[in-house]
């Protein structure tokens, strides 16, 4: 009885101090780098450069290209002319380039060339339209005007939407115009220029810049 009891008593012991550590080991903080992921690392790395990364660097220094693919349907022509038009509003209209022809408009292996109109801005106050076809091609002077008296000459470009074309119409494919004083601004003592709108123009000039823009040129071709 005496060895009954004596077991009994230390089966009670061992059972609080299990109880013990377990409260213990329940009670004890968790470090928090046991529960969390570890943070990801922050990196730089190179990246390939695409043709718009090099556009908006060229864009930015002033410099402005764009391209057109060829495709005739029927009769082919047999040349393209250049021209040139300067606008001092909607309504003054002055061909400062016309008359240069390029002929060969296919590729030794018969496919059609592209068609490359570029500006490329010289200085503060002038800029040169140029227009290739292949290997061959023809630039133009051209003189930008300050629109305010505090700020440089600052003109943008826009291509046109072009679509269907016919032998013998002028086609206009680039405009390059000035910004122009915002109409709430100019009511202030501190007027600034803008130069926004549609990321196209059309051919039937009736997008608001060819009104808002004080001085623009319009560059087109002429298929014969």
């Amino acid at each position: 009885m005496k060895k009954l009891l004596l077991l009994i008593f230390c089966l009670a012991l061992v059972g609080h101090a299990n109880a013990q550590k377990n409260t213990k080991a329940a009670e004890k903080p968790v470090a928090a780098a046991e529960t969390s992921a570890p943070a990801e690392a922050s990196t730089l790395t190179a990246a390939k450069l695409t043709s718009e990364d090099l556009m908006v660097l060229l864009n930015s220094s002033g410099k402005f290209l764009m391209k057109y693919d060829l495709v005739f349907s029927g009769k082919e022509p047999g040349s393209m002319e250049i021209i040139m038009e300067e606008y001092n509003g909607r309504d003054s209209v002055k061909t400062i380039f016309g008359g240069f022809g390029i002929g060969g408009l296919r590729k030794d292996d018969g496919s059609m060339k592209s068609l490359l109109v570029g500006i490329d801005r010289t200085s503060d106050t002038t800029a040169t339209a140029l227009v290739r076809l292949g290997g061959e091609g023809a630039g133009c002077r051209l003189a930008l005007k300050r629109i305010l008296a505090t700020q440089p000459p600052l003109y943008g470009v826009r291509p046109f939407t072009i679509g269907e074309i016919k032998t013998g119409e002028k086609i206009p494919v680039l405009l390059y115009a000035s910004y122009f004083v915002d109409p709430e601004s100019a009511k202030t003592d501190r007027p600034y220029l803008r130069f926004c709108g549609s990321s196209e123009v059309d051919r039937e000039m009736t997008d608001e810049l060819f009104d808002l823009c004080p001085h623009y040129y319009i560059v087109s071709v002429r298929f014969r």
